[in-house]
């Protein structure tokens, strides 16, 4: 078993802390409405220069602390609520425990135990975030709620009107929930199947699959940014000027689905540089304004900074390609992509 040393408790520990001023930091940009659910790791890209444990490619999409991520994503609405969702069942079990029998007294003490395990856990982690904890937590809850309240629902049976009504409302909130998991789910089938389909060199069955998952999910910003990468290695291949187009096209929608993520703006960035000639012109000033929204999202990324030294060299800018590849270089020695960049330059060639 390994051993966790002094030292890496530390460096753990510091690595919170700079997660927790950063979250609080951002926190305090929209202290009423939080920046958005899951917007951390895109925070943490922006100002990835004030969290120096993480250096410049590991990533994290967790505070790990669920209350501090809450409020920061959610403010303090949000963070009443995951508070009520911890508090409230202790409450309610603290005022029920006396009046339980033994083995239902047991069941509910078990139950609160282990809510509270996860409740305490949650402030140096990041249980809340995670399906598995959830679904135990659920099952937690429910177990509670079984206990301490049947004596309640038996005292105060409904008559056969209401049953039928409280019967409907569950049917309806059941059917609400499966159709919200199913979107997701028939996505993440179809992208999986384009992937084989592409693996196995049936580009019109991918493109469909591809399509699919992206109807099933249209505010999902990976599904668009997964097309246009089917479309720009279409262009790159054939030099299809359609294909190029559509490429562009699906990287600006990945973009007004998540403005955050940087990614599809990489991806709009290379297919205007590789795809030359199969493009309407854009002007030199609009791409260099393109590459300074990329940077102002993640400026320390390693994608973004390929992009930026590729797209400066495409645009005759290679003076200060080969001065940005070689700072990188020497931050970043082990990393191949400078390297290469640097070789490239060297021959004069753009990618």
């Amino acid at each position: 078993m390994p051993v966790v040393t002094e030292l890496q408790q530390g460096d753990s520990s510091a690595s919170r802390l700079e997660l927790y001023a950063l979250a609080l930091g951002e926190w305090r940009e929209s202290p009423w409405t939080g920046s958005g659910y899951l917007t951390f790791a895109h925070a943490l890209e922006r100002a990835r220069a004030d969290v120096p444990s993480y250096g410049l490619e590991q990533i994290t999409w967790f505070v790990h602390n669920d209350y501090l991520q809450t409020l920061q994503e959610l403010g303090p609405l949000g963070l009443a609520a995951i508070l009520a969702l911890v508090l409230a069942p202790q409450l309610k079990a603290r005022a029920g425990l006396p009046v339980l029998a033994e083995r239902e007294g047991v069941i509910a003490l078990a139950a609160c135990a282990g809510m509270a395990s996860m409740a305490v856990h949650a402030m140096v982690d990041f249980p809340f975030y995670v399906p598995a904890c959830l679904l135990a937590f659920g099952g937690l809850l429910g177990a509670l709620d079984r206990v301490l309240g049947t004596a309640e629902r038996n005292a105060e049976a409904p008559s056969g009107a209401q049953a039928l009504r409280v019967s409907y409302l569950r049917s309806g909130a059941a059917l609400m929930i499966v159709l919200a998991c199913l979107q997701p789910l028939v996505s993440e089938l179809s992208a999986a199947w384009a992937r084989r389909e592409l693996a196995q060199a049936r580009p019109q069955t991918a493109l469909y699959w591809l399509e699919v998952a992206r109807r099933f999910q249209p505010r999902d910003w990976r599904y668009h940014w997964y097309l246009g990468q089917f479309w720009q290695g279409q262009a790159i291949a054939g030099r299809k000027p359609d294909a190029a187009r559509f490429a562009v096209m699906a990287f600006d929608a990945g973009s007004a689905a998540n403005p955050l993520e940087v990614r599809n703006l990489i991806g709009k960035l290379a297919t205007h540089r590789v795809a030359r000639g199969l493009l309407d012109p854009v002007p030199v000033t609009v791409r260099l304004d393109w590459l300074q929204a990329a940077l102002s999202r993640a400026p320390l990324s390693g994608e973004v900074r390929l992009e930026q030294v590729l797209t400066l060299a495409d645009l005759g800018h290679a003076e200060r390609a080969r001065e940005l590849a070689a700072g990188w270089l020497r931050e970043a020695p082990y990393d191949p992509r400078p390297r290469r960049l640097t070789r490239m330059l060297e021959r004069g060639t753009s990618g």
